[in-house]
């Protein structure tokens, strides 16, 4: 989707006509919320939004969209924590349709995606501390259960480093590519 001009003023059908969304049903369905759902789905997921590139980290992501759509962080915290934890099957459909949509390297982009969601879930799980009562034989379960989860998100951030590659690798070198011939000195030679 093209967001040079993209504003939060923007209609959901608007958004429909410019992109495959009018298509799918998960855009269709009858929620109170449904312009903001949209509008949050294209901004978090899309890969040229710009939120992707403001904010790399998928969890600030969501956050700072939410707020943009017109979400508010205290008072929508219940429907908040349905949309970014997919526990809303309907935000977890138009997710799924969405990047079912995305015209450049689908898969690889819901690749990502599902390995961010992935790596971000551990990380809370970490944070927040996993309980263990006080035998010892459930203190070491807990610590090997922390131990194959920091193994697991080192793998998933080199996973995600390599698939950032496969799908931005070609858009950045022809940025590079087209700043290097536009400079004073390539034109002088």
């Amino acid at each position: 989707m093209d967001f040079s001009n993209f504003s939060i003023d923007i209609s959901v059908d608007d958004i429909r006509k410019n992109t495959r969304l009018g298509d799918l049903k998960s855009f269709k369905v009858n929620e109170p919320d449904i312009k903001k759902l949209a509008k949050y789905v294209v901004l978090t997921y899309d890969p040229d939004s710009p939120f992707r590139t403001k904010y790399p980290n998928l969890d600030k992501r969501k956050l700072e969209v939410a707020v943009y759509v017109g979400y508010d962080l205290v008072k929508d915290a219940d429907r908040l924590e349905e949309i970014m934890d997919f526990k809303s099957p309907i935000v977890a459909d138009m997710v799924y349709e969405f990047l079912l949509t995305q015209p450049k390297n689908a898969k690889l982009w819901m690749l990502i995606i599902s390995s961010e969601e992935t790596f971000y879930e551990f990380q809370r799980a970490l944070q927040s501390g996993i309980k263990y009562t006080p035998n010892d034989k459930d203190k070491l379960q807990t610590i090997a259960i922390k131990d194959k989860l920091l193994d697991s998100s080192e793998n998933i951030l080199s996973r995600l480093d390599t698939l950032y590659k496969k799908m931005f690798e070609e858009t950045e070198i022809i940025e590079k590519a087209q700043r290097q011939r536009i400079t004073p000195e390539n034109m002088a030679k």
